[in-house]
């Protein structure tokens, strides 16, 4: 039962509750001002730069957060989340440069937008409801470590280094 629990708090979008809250908002509105609202548009360049502008900004922030994923499961998971976003990001580019695709793209478009903030939704549902998560990520690591731990290893890089140690005065030419 450990190994599904890590699993499922390793798949979290974000482990920070009100990150989550705020960028989950920023794309709600996003997608429902870019994506919803000129869906049924006949300016196709338009709704394919919507999409674009979608997909590029959640590419560029889930893309690279697979590969410090530690359990298969996850990857998995957020891989595949992460095939999703280029496949309308790539369908996106092929519709503005002009080139065919089948007639029903946009509406391909469309569904699997959809399909990316129902996962989204549902790892906020999640996320929000279950209590924190034990992981940390590199600044909260930075801050739960103690005082005392940080100012003795300021001081230690501080007194010492290429050159010698500070401490030790005239003794550095050994």
């Amino acid at each position: 039962m450990g190994w599904l629990k890590d699993n499922l708090d390793e798949m979290h979008l974000y482990v920070n509750k009100s990150e989550l809250l705020v960028k989950d908002i920023i794309w709600g509105i996003s997608w429902i001002g870019g994506i919803y609202a000129i869906s049924k548009t006949t300016d196709k360049q338009a709704l394919s730069s919507a999409y674009l502008i979608f997909s590029l900004s959640l590419l560029m922030e889930f893309g690279m957060k697979i590969k410090g994923k530690k359990h298969w499961f996850s990857r998995v998971i957020d891989g595949a989340f992460c095939v999703a976003i280029i496949c309308i990001l790539l369908m996106a580019i092929t519709a503005l440069v002009g080139a065919p695709l089948c007639g029903n793209h946009y509406n391909v478009m469309f569904n699997i937008s959809i399909g990316i903030m129902i996962f989204m939704l549902i790892d906020f549902l999640v996320t929000w409801i279950e209590p924190d998560a034990k992981q940390l990520d590199v600044k909260e690591k930075e801050e739960d470590m103690k005082i005392e731990d940080k100012v003795g290893v300021f001081e230690k890089k501080l007194y010492s280094g290429c050159l010698g140690d500070i401490n030790k005065g005239d003794d550095n030419n050994e």
